[in-house]
């Protein structure tokens, strides 16, 4: 059996970092197959926060280094979201939830635009912060990642959630909006996920995507059934080279697994949440 890496969540950065052509060949060098490339935060790439037209080109960056991936070789799909850190600064600068929600619908209708024209893949990432934030905070975020489910259900595709990491508490207020919801089967990604939910999360029709990295995740991820699927939520920013693990150091770290557990892991459960976006073997 041929050995098929998949990385389910990375970024690339085309103006401060690596960028895509460096980083493609380096995960394809490795082994890399398919990468799942997540829009960055405005700021990353120099883009002023809270201005459409920031977020207009942070979409077409985006879009670029998928196809960048895809001419290097590694089979790339693309991801574009409205990270909660772009939402917690509109907060701060004193944004109603109402001109907060517009925005929103607005950069949604952008990647609406860019998924019919078959560009882009999916919502993500989008939800609530992992940090602190006032419960009035909290709610807007809320508010912002329903809408975000409800938009990826309507065009059916897939979304990856940007969430706190409180195990099964977290998973309990997630599985209950997706519900109620309605989005497909296995769509909706936990990005960052912990090994703890790995059994209950795919009971729900959920899929958690383990960081392979220096936390201890992708290790009780092993000991787990494999229902998830593999990150490296690469940065590409060189002022934080250790913050996670770069995908061609997944690549290599997944080498080293039994060759029918990579097969399950990268493309079955892959194949779930993108269907044939994923190349067969």
């Amino acid at each position: 059996m041929d050995i098929f890496i998949s990385d389910n969540h990375l970024h690339v950065n085309p103006i401060r970092g690596l960028g895509p052509q460096e980083v493609a060949r380096r995960f394809r060098k490795e082994g890399g197959k398919f990468a799942v490339i997540v829009s960055l935060l405005t700021w990353s790439l120099d883009l002023e926060p809270m201005k459409i037209e920031s977020f207009e080109k942070l979409y077409e960056i985006t879009i670029k280094s998928c196809r960048i991936f895809n001419s290097e070789d590694v089979k790339a799909i693309c991801m574009l979201g409205i990270h909660p850190a772009e939402i917690q600064k509109m907060i701060d600068d004193g944004w109603s939830l109402d001109k907060i929600i517009d925005f929103v619908y607005r950069c949604l209708r952008i990647i609406e635009k860019h998924i019919k024209n078959g560009e882009a893949h999916g919502i993500g990432e989008v939800g609530r912060p992992h940090w602190n934030v006032s419960e009035r905070d909290l709610k807007i975020h809320e508010e912002v990642l329903k809408i975000c489910l409800q938009y990826a259900k309507d065009l059916d595709v897939p979304v990856h959630l940007h969430l706190d990491r409180n195990g099964m508490k977290t998973l309990e207020y997630i599985s209950n909006i997706v519900h109620t919801i309605g989005n497909r089967d296995y769509s909706v990604v936990i990005h960052h996920a912990e090994a703890i939910i790995i059994e209950e999360a795919w009971n729900r029709k959920l899929v958690p995507s383990i960081p392979v990295g220096k936390r201890q995740d992708f290790e009780d991820a092993l000991r787990c059934r494999p229902l998830y699927v593999p990150e490296s939520d690469y940065l590409d920013d060189p002022k934080r080279p250790g913050a996670v693990i770069p995908p061609w150091s997944l690549a290599r770290k997944l080498q080293k697994l039994d060759r029918e557990l990579i097969y399950v892991i990268c493309v079955e459960n892959m194949r779930k949440i993108y269907g044939d976006h994923v190349p067969k073997l």
